[in-house]
């Protein structure tokens, strides 16, 4: 029994001393949006689209008496986020070395520079053990620039310019996701979006935050059609291509990056969503280089589980 309680001890002084030098974060990218646009008072919002590929930041922390640094390979936005999460958990001394592993593509709207920062943040935030809130990730995120709502758990709607939230649906239903990315890129603050549409999208927005449960059929109408209004402002060379045959290919919707350049089909089995690469690839490479890759919608019940991310 004596030796036992010593092992426990031993293990506690460890995994302490394990807590305090290391730390690890991770956030889902997204697959453009489901929906974006303008609510009926002008506000900007978008509902978030999370896919089972995103961004993982490690940190090694080392403790010395002079004022916090950095090292590592981060950019200037990640940058800014490891010193408000640093000074969220209070270090104040001492390096700090950052490293990142993402399968995220930087320029087509799948959420990569929010990506970055949330994973920064909840890295930095285990570090110290520290609990931090979804709602804390935007907040930080929002300070940096206009944000995708990728920290939060399930779909979330979101105005990206303040980071107020409007509804959250965790309930998903099981999708197969078939990303078609242009080889071109896109600046998000390059990209302007027009007022022309509010109610028609404000009305999508509405009937979003009415879907406790919705279906993939459902989720599917929502994106084909805030992706047709927005060829409106944004058009996608590759959209008509896949608008006018996805029903045929057993997809349940398309979506897209609103202020990027991926598109998306959305398929309720994976043997459909399989299928249809062989079927598009030859009638895409037409118009244009592009790649095809599968992937999921991502629940992220095991993020809010390992990096305390309940909002």
């Amino acid at each position: 029994m004596r030796r036992l309680k010593m092992l426990n001890e031993y293990k506690a002084r460890t995994d302490e001393l394990h807590r305090r030098h290391i730390g690890l974060g991770y956030c889902a990218g997204t697959c453009g949006e489901l929906i974006q646009g303008f609510n009926s008072d002008g506000s900007p919002f978008h509902v978030s689209f999370p896919i089972e590929l995103g961004t993982t930041c490690f940190v090694r922390y080392k403790s010395t008496l002079c004022p916090l640094t950095l090292s590592g390979d981060f950019g200037p936005k990640a940058e800014r986020a490891a010193y408000a999460a640093a000074r969220l958990v209070g270090l104040k001394a001492g390096v700090i070395h950052l490293s990142y592993k993402s399968d995220l593509l930087v320029g087509k709207g799948m959420a990569s520079s929010t990506a970055d920062i949330a994973a920064t943040v909840r890295a930095i935030c285990d570090l110290e053990g520290y609990a931090v809130s979804n709602q804390k990730i935007v907040e930080i995120a929002t300070s940096i620039e206009s944000t995708d709502a990728a920290p939060f758990p399930g779909m979330a709607a979101m105005n990206q310019k303040t980071g107020e939230l409007h509804h959250v649906t965790k309930h998903l239903p099981d999708i197969h996701v078939l990303l078609v990315i242009p080889d071109n890129v896109v600046i998000t603050s390059d990209v302007h979006l027009s007022k022309e549409n509010n109610a028609k999208q404000d009305r999508l927005l509405k009937t979003f935050c009415s879907l406790e449960f919705p279906t993939a059929e459902q989720l599917g109408e929502l994106a084909t059609e805030s992706a047709l209004i927005n060829q409106q402002d944004n058009p996608n060379r590759f959209f008509d291509a896949l608008h006018v045959r996805y029903r045929e290919l057993g997809a349940v919707g398309i979506a897209v990056g609103h202020t990027g350049c991926l598109l998306a089909l959305m398929f309720e089995t994976f043997s459909k969503a399989e299928k249809a690469i062989d079927l598009l690839a030859p009638q895409l490479s037409i118009i244009g280089p592009v790649g095809l890759q599968l992937t999921r919608l991502a629940y992220r019940r095991s993020d809010e589980a390992i990096f305390n991310t309940a909002a």
